[in-house]
């Protein structure tokens, strides 16, 4: 039996499966930590037991918590930073008011 799976669960499922004295082992693991491009060609890492414990290791997965697929996880929003743009206006305003003064006292000190 082999159960795919995200790369995490596949590591919680084999560590959950070896608790009950189920001899769960990873296959493919070592390859795609070598080369990650290569998860999509060997199937990705899948977690594999002896046919003769099979049964008894799909009852303890189906009770572990599964995460959803990766096509339906729940995404949070970005977190939405404070608008700044009143700093920048805040800095141009600034600005001009330090190069009107520079220019005034120019004026004033050429005869």
């Amino acid at each position: 039996m082999t159960q795919p799976g995200p790369c995490g669960w596949r590591k919680v499922a084999s560590t959950a499966l070896e608790a009950e004295g189920i001899g769960a082992f990873l296959l493919d693991d070592k390859l795609i930590a070598i080369n990650p491009l290569l998860s999509n060609a060997v199937g990705g890492v899948k977690v594999a037991v002896p046919a003769e414990q099979a049964e008894r290791a799909r009852e303890i997965l189906a009770e572990e918590e599964q995460p959803p697929p990766p096509g339906e996880a729940a995404i949070a929003p970005p977190a939405r930073r404070p608008n700044q743009a009143w700093i920048l206006v805040l800095l141009c305003i600034g600005g001009a008011v330090v190069a009107v003064a520079v220019w005034w006292c120019r004026e004033e000190e050429t005869p």
